[in-house]
């Protein structure tokens, strides 16, 4: 991980850390419902500008429906043409196979706060003077 990459990983961090539980959701990449958008880490990344612009995209196919008159619609991440998360998280962030996995996949009862706590503490032991 370089610096540059370094402050990509912060703006997601802080991007997760001010989200509401109910945007939270490590189950599914993105769920869109008449209530709002509840994401997990790669589904919430895509949803930052500077990592748009970088490839990252966040695709719904829907809507889906119940029967009941209630929908939602299931995203997907992608980046650049055949890429995910590990791929997006490996290039644009700088991170190892593993920790991908630990940000990505890892724990799935994690809330976003815990998340962001994981890709500080990847920072600071990259990059320690940033403790």
């Amino acid at each position: 991980m370089n610096r540059v990459q370094a402050k990509r990983c912060l703006k997601l961090a802080e991007r997760l850390e001010q989200l509401k539980p109910r945007q939270f959701e490590m189950g599914n990449f993105g769920t869109r419902t008449a209530c709002g958008t509840s994401a997990c880490v790669a589904g919430h990344a895509a949803m930052i500008p500077i990592f748009k612009r970088l490839g990252l995209r966040l695709v719904f196919v829907g809507p889906l429906t119940d029967g009941n008159g209630d929908w939602w619609e299931d995203g997907r991440v992608e980046f650049l043409k055949n890429g995910g998360s590990f791929e997006f998280g490996q290039t644009i962030l700088g991170l190892t196979h593993d920790q991908c996995s630990q940000l990505f996949f890892g724990d799935w009862s994690h809330t976003a706060k815990q998340k962001a706590k994981t890709i500080r503490r990847l920072v600071a032991a990259a990059f320690p003077e940033t403790r």
